[in-house]
């Protein structure tokens, strides 16, 4: 049986083969920009109040729903001990711990220019601690302004793991989970769809196919693969071009 075949239990924990997108930004930009701290961000206020532990737990519920929030690089020369292609490694839910993700900054009474200073500050640490050979690909970091001012929050995630399209998904699932857990109640994702994993595989069979058809295709230096120019949808893809800048900071939505 193909592992394309419709058929076939869409398992999303396992291995995952890099995407052309993913292969193209290291051939664009080198090893280094999948395996260092190439990441998205977005910083979103939170209402006055906001208990850490609720934070935490919406972190957590995010890390168990989204498979590729825990999915570490496996790379030659990683020390990973692969000796194959680069791929991502896809670990079961609650194997990634929120508590190692999450950090509170007290920020109570700070305004201007100082508050400023502080979230800059903090938020620059929180992408520097990103790695995704170590499988840190997200880490979070709660700017607590007391029981009577709005706080922020702030979300980093390695570009493996999110792209533009993916905060469609990403921020509502976290702001819902945090609701929830705020209240009392255990948090309440929607269905998950089709996995990353089988979409990645599905695209590295149909690309080989098309190679072995006599498609052109580009060569990848990184994994000896061949790379189709073509972008996938949702969350868990690095879509965008190596340009964009490795820090990018979305807006503030508010809730």
């Amino acid at each position: 049986m193909r592992a394309d075949e419709p058929d076939e239990p869409d398992e999303p924990v396992g291995r995952v083969p890099l995407t052309p997108v993913m292969l193209e930004l290291a051939a664009r930009s080198g090893p280094a920009a999948l395996a260092g701290r190439f990441c998205q961000s977005m910083l979103v206020r939170v209402p006055p109040g906001l208990r850490l532990d609720a934070v935490t737990g919406g972190v957590q519920a995010l890390l168990d729903h989204h498979d590729m929030l825990r999915a570490p690089l496996d790379a030659p020369g990683s020390g990973s001990g692969s000796g194959g292609a680069p791929s991502l490694l896809v670990p079961g839910p609650g194997t990634v711990r929120a508590d190692d993700r999450v950090r509170r900054v007290d920020v109570a009474g700070l305004d201007g220019r100082v508050l400023a200073d502080v979230v800059a500050a903090r938020s620059r640490e929180a992408m520097d601690r990103l790695d995704a050979r170590d499988g840190n690909l997200v880490q979070a970091v709660w700017f607590d302004a007391g029981p009577d001012a709005p706080g922020r929050l702030l979300l980093a995630v390695h570009h493996l793991a999110v792209d533009g399209v993916s905060w469609r998904v990403l921020v509502p699932d976290l702001a819902a989970a945090c609701t929830a857990l705020a209240a009392g109640r255990d948090p309440q994702p929607q269905p998950a769809g089709t996995s990353f994993r089988r979409w990645a595989r599905e695209l590295a069979a149909r690309a080989g196919r098309a190679c072995r058809g006599g498609a052109r295709v580009g060569a990848d230096p990184v994994g000896g693969r061949t790379a189709l120019g073509v972008r996938p949808p949702g969350p868990g893809a690095a879509t965008r071009s190596p340009r964009a800048s490795t820090r990018r900071s979305g807006g503030s939505p508010r809730r």
